[in-house]
């Protein structure tokens, strides 16, 4: 299934060009990426949530914004695309993300006991759609991720690519660390 793509608009950042597109049917991703041909591969890929604490607060206890700004630097460099998706809060939204954190902060909860607590499994994201979006961009099948998440690797790999994880690094605050661990024993993310 190939999905619609609006026409690649260019936006300029930090003095490189990134070109974005949308798909017709769902405005809620958007692709960006530096160059569309990508040549046989391995090409970058990182499927991120949008994060409005950390990306455009700069919280000290998430790592998203951080991510997000070490993986456009290294497009600029390298064959790739982001995926990115207006889920805030591992898809619950804004405002259930801020009844989590008043849990966590009230009741000393992780956050995958809050969202449990609110009636929300620990990600309500599906990552099939971003999958079938990295096809519709003629993505090389040999791709490197940038993410900890097994549930987009399964996504991506139901869709017939050929998926190596590839880590960032990163300095992380001592906050950033002790949510890591969170994710990683809670959710299954995969440690680096």
């Amino acid at each position: 299934m190939s999905i619609e793509l609006t026409e690649p608009i260019r936006i300029t950042r930090k003095g490189f060009d990134y070109w974005i597109r949308v798909p017709l049917s769902d405005e809620s991703h958007a692709i960006v990426y530096k160059d569309d041909n990508f040549g046989d591969g391995p090409v970058l890929v990182r499927i991120h949530s949008s994060c409005l604490f950390s990306e455009a607060i700069g919280a000290d206890d998430c790592d998203c914004g951080h991510q997000l700004e070490s993986f456009l630097d290294e497009l600029k460099t390298s064959p790739g695309l982001l995926i990115y998706s207006f889920e805030e809060g591992r898809g619950i939204g804004l405002l259930k993300k801020c009844e989590a954190i008043g849990l966590q902060q009230a009741q000393g909860l992780n956050t995958s006991d809050a969202f449990k607590e609110l009636g929300f499994s620990k990600d309500e994201r599906d990552f099939d759609f971003a999958a079938k979006l990295l096809a519709s961009m003629n993505t090389p099948k040999d791709i490197r991720i940038e993410s900890n998440n097994p549930l987009k690797i399964e996504a991506l790999q139901r869709e017939g690519f050929n998926v190596k994880q590839a880590h960032l690094d990163m300095n992380r605050t001592p906050e950033q660390e002790k949510y890591l661990h969170e994710k990683s024993k809670c959710l299954g993310h995969i440690k680096n």
